[in-house]
């Protein structure tokens, strides 16, 4: 497993390649048989990973490519039919106006069931255009709408960090967004929206919220993304 990076790029440039061979026939009868008991998941399109390297100017330069969800579901697979896909996701470092983190745990009805993570989720395949730090942004925005129930404007994300490495080497679009509601006022805004689904007959892709001072996250013992630890510590270096 190569190590978790939190690069710091001065901007984003995305290219897109052609799609790798995925064994599509073998990866459809799988996740035909692996649906069946889990219909909450659909096999959509996705947006996958082939390389992430930072230049000596300071662009970072991903090259990714079209898939689907099954493909990225291989690693949770017993017996895969083919190598996972290698994720390109965003998140949103959401600190309140006390700069507390805030962290989210899935819900056990999720494909990562009770983990805890930052806000965000896997980055949509672009309609017509290439993909973009403000289509990522976009992206940021609305996972961050449909699991919080917090809304923002793209302005108030700024580009953190881009995760590699890890577990499954997946890399990450980090935003930050400095709030002004105070840890009750978030968490306020989470249970009406957690009631909201609920009564829209929906299952909230997050169990509860957790507020914490980076500097005193401890992950030993916890189920939590690979990423979380590092940017725990690097929020505390600057002072949070």
């Amino acid at each position: 497993m190569k190590p978790v990076r939190l690069l710091a790029p001065s901007s984003l440039i995305f290219t897109e390649m052609a799609a790798v061979d995925n064994a599509s026939q073998a990866l459809a009868m799988w996740w035909h048989e692996y649906a069946s008991t889990r219909p909450a998941l659909f096999n959509g399109p996705l947006v996958a990973c082939h390389s992430c390297e930072l230049g000596p100017d300071g662009t970072a330069r991903v090259e990714w490519y079209r898939t689907s969800y099954a493909h990225y579901l291989q690693r949770v697979a017993p017996n895969p039919v083919t190598h996972a896909a290698r994720a390109l996701f965003c998140s949103v470092v959401l600190l309140s106006n006390t700069r507390e983190l805030v962290i989210g745990q899935m819900s056990e009805n999720t494909s990562s069931p009770l983990r805890l993570q930052l806000p965000g989720g896997n980055i949509t395949l672009p309609s017509s255009t290439g993909l973009s730090l403000a289509h990522c942004a976009t992206d940021a925005c609305q996972e961050l709408r449909e699991e919080v129930g917090i809304s923002l404007d793209v302005s108030d994300l700024r580009l953190w960090r881009v995760k590699t490495g890890g577990t499954d080497d997946d890399v990450g679009v980090i935003f930050e967004c400095q709030s002004t509601l105070s840890n009750a006022q978030i968490q306020g805004i989470f249970n009406e929206h957690q009631d909201a689904l609920r009564s829209h007959g929906e299952a909230p892709e997050l169990k509860q919220l957790t507020f914490v001072r980076p500097i005193r996250f401890r992950s030993d013992g916890l189920n939590c993304v690979d990423y979380l630890p590092s940017v725990a510590q690097a929020i505390a270096a600057m002072g949070a």
